[in-house]
């Protein structure tokens, strides 16, 4: 945290020196760069501490519900992280690289919620949530207009008192911000599919090492889930991609073609953090209710590895 933080003021100290001209202190650029780290340590410890331990102490529908709602928990955090980044007069990084900004914290709620789903050993409760993450996206990207003129009046209302004169942002029809929507979605496809194939990793795993049963028959259980999901988050990202193309005007497929290594670097690059600093985390939503398993599989004679 010390060198994360150090780091940042120097950069936000170098920025000003080099960038006499732009009208950015050294503490907004510093809270700027820090921002998605902390705002990813509070949301870590929110999910860690409150919203993982409440799904594992759940039964039945209540589980599905509280795993349904962990990606909508993230978007206030996602709105007021884009808020920042598109605020007018903000030059400290090119718009076709600001994703890297908040980009992490719809990647780890997506992560979690893979993880939960994971969890349930009931085949049709899986894909029910396969289902209502890909209708959630769906209705998300569609009313995106609604929600955009929502936040653009909180954001008048707030700036007409006294209190909080200066907020002000970004057209919602301008350049900058139709970039950072695209590099967005584009985010949010990859982990999709990136967070299914590791949290069905993390379970097959548990199994293997926890469980007295054959790993072909747990890796290909995984296999057939991880391509139902993916199928079904296939159809509804179609749907998706129509919408944002055809009704919004956002050219997704031109910036991925020319700025796919760029994506699939970050996307990697946080998905094997995620994965180093929770993985126990992580699999303890499942780990630590073995009676998910033990009616089907035999429980080793042997000190757990998780």
């Amino acid at each position: 945290m010390f060198s994360i933080v150090s780091c940042a003021y120097l950069v936000a100290r170098k920025f000003t020196k080099v960038n006499p001209t732009l009208c950015n202190s050294v503490f907004r650029i510093f809270v700027i760069l820090t921002l998605p780290f902390f705002g990813s340590i509070l949301i870590a410890d929110t999910y860690t501490f409150v919203v993982i331990k409440y799904f594992k102490e759940s039964e039945g529908i209540k589980k599905a519900i509280i795993a349904a709602l962990t990606p909508v928990i993230m978007l206030p955090f996602i709105a007021i992280t884009k808020y920042i980044i598109l605020r007018k007069g903000l030059n400290i990084i090119t718009p076709e690289r600001r994703f890297v900004l908040c980009y992490p914290l719809g990647g780890g709620s997506i992560v979690l919620y893979r993880t939960m789903q994971s969890g349930f050993n009931n085949i049709w409760l899986f894909v029910g949530l396969s289902l209502l993450h890909g209708v959630l996206n769906v209705l998300i990207d569609a009313t995106q207009s609604f929600r955009t003129k929502m936040w653009s009046f909180f954001i008048k209302r707030l700036s007409n008192t006294s209190c909080v004169p200066r907020l002000e942002m970004l057209p919602a029809e301008s350049p900058q911000v139709r970039r950072l929507d695209t590099d967005l979605k584009i985010q949010d496809v990859l982990f999709q599919y990136t967070t299914v194939i590791l949290s069905q990793a993390y379970l097959a795993c548990y199994l293997v090492l926890n469980f007295d049963v054959s790993p072909w028959r747990v890796i290909r259980t995984s296999l057939i889930r991880i391509a139902i999901s993916c199928s079904i988050d296939f159809v509804f990202n179609i749907i998706s991609m129509f919408i944002q193309i055809h009704f919004y005007g956002i050219h997704i497929c031109k910036v991925w073609l020319k700025h796919w290594r760029r994506h699939v670097a970050a996307n990697i690059f946080i998905v094997v953090c995620i994965a180093l600093y929770f993985g126990a985390s992580l699999v303890s939503v499942f780990a630590d209710n073995k009676r998910l398993f033990s009616a089907e599989y035999k429980l080793r004679n042997c000190t757990t590895v998780f």
